[in-house]
This record gives structure tokens, C-alpha cells and sequence, in this order.
């Protein structure tokens, strides 16, 4: 089944319970806070395993963005294999072959396959993250 429809089913059960009369000895706010735990509950879960997940995500790949420089080894997003000949703000420009250099928007980049050591000129590959 869809995530999607999933989480949307689940929100949708405690409003369909909460149109049930409430349960003998129980009104007024105390009915309504027990009728809107539920739905918090499910804005918990669905922050904790789809926003926050997905906002540290976007955090490191803005932070690979920045880390961009010469000679890098990178993967574009339509699947351009290059190496950086030149960095501008928003663009790089991308060895491709021998004399053959193209220009993309910084923000194409989705891989950084190998990082050039800024010491020795040297490159290695980058960290596995976890």
C-alpha cells in the first residue's frame, strides 16, 4: 500500500471516531484532548520518519555543494561522468575528455565520486557516511 494513502487513512480514523458520542462520564475537554491524541500522535510519527529524515538529506547535500573544487571527480544528475576544471559560484565547469569542457549550474551535481586532497594534489575517495 502507498505511504501516502497510508498516513492518510490513519489521520482520517481518529476524526471518524471522534464524531462518536463520548464515552459515558467523559465530556467537554477532556473528550477533545482524547479525541486529538491520535491525530498529534500521527503528526509525531510522520515528522520523525518523513520531514526530519528528509531535511537532513537536503542538508548534506547543500553542504557537499559548497564543498565543491578543482579537480573533484564528479557525477552530474543526467549522469555526466567529469572532473572539475574551474569553479564559479554558480557555475563548474566539467572536464569531460581531454579538451573538452562543459559548463553546469553547481546544483546538477549529485555524486562526488573522488575528492582531491587539497595538500598533494593527490585524490581519494570520499568517506563512506553513514
Amino acid at each position: 500500500m502507498n505511504p501516502l494513502r497510508l498516513l492518510v487513512t490513519l489521520a482520517a480514523l481518529p476524526l471518524l471516531t471522534g464524531m462518536a458520542p463520548p464515552p459515558e462520564g467523559k465530556s467537554g475537554p477532556e473528550a477533545l484532548l482524547i479525541s486529538m491524541a491520535p491525530i498529534l500522535f500521527i503528526i509525531v510519527i510522520f515528522y520523525f520518519l518523513m520531514i526530519r529524515p528528509q531535511q537532513k538529506k537536503a542538508k548534506q547535500q547543500q553542504e557537499m555543494l559548497k564543498s565543491l573544487s578543482k579537480g573533484d571527480n564528479v557525477v552530474t544528475s543526467s549522469g555526466i561522468h567529469a572532473r572539475i576544471a574551474q569553479v564559479t559560484d554558480d557555475i563548474l565547469h566539467l572536464e569531460i575528455a581531454d579538451r573538452v569542457v562543459i559548463r553546469v549550474n553547481r546544483d546538477q551535481v549529485s555524486v562526488v565520486k573522488e575528492k582531491r586532497q587539497p595538500d598533494s594534489g593527490k585524490t581519494a575517495a570520499p568517506a563512506d557516511k553513514k
